[in-house]
């Protein structure tokens, strides 16, 4: 059975992090239509759904990578900006920054005062308070 999966699935798209979205978003609207009793949700859950299901056993690859680049493209800044919340939580010892210029992560010691950072990748300067 495995194997048939497995021949089955050959050629085909699979999973990446628009599918996930997609998922997660058809859960969340079926979760809340389970209280709400809207027939509008209901069709967005399938809706969400049957986008997943499509874009998984998809045979056109390329054109999916390209869905997949631009969402990623459209929701890099927040991830960005969540990732560095997430470094500043953590770490106790360093504080997290974005470059205004090229957006690449710096990392200064925490408790200086206010710094003049240098992005070591763009050479741009600013200032911040850690």
């Amino acid at each position: 059975m495995k194997y048939k999966f497995y021949r089955f699935m050959q050629g085909r798209y699979g999973n990446d992090q628009l599918n996930n979205c997609l998922v997660i978003t058809g859960v969340v609207s079926a979760i809340i239509n389970m209280f709400f009793r809207s027939y509008i949700l209901t069709i967005v859950s399938y809706l969400f759904m049957f986008l997943y299901l499509f874009r998984f056993f998809s045979r056109n690859v390329i054109k999916r990578r390209e869905e997949n680049k631009k969402f990623n493209q459209f929701f890099r800044p927040i991830t960005k900006r969540s990732s560095v919340i997430r470094k500043n939580w953590s770490d106790k010892n360093n504080k997290y920054f974005i470059c205004p210029s090229c957006k690449q992560t710096v990392r200064v010691p925490k408790g200086k005062g206010s710094l003049t950072i240098t992005c070591p990748t763009c050479r741009t300067k600013f200032d911040k308070r850690t």
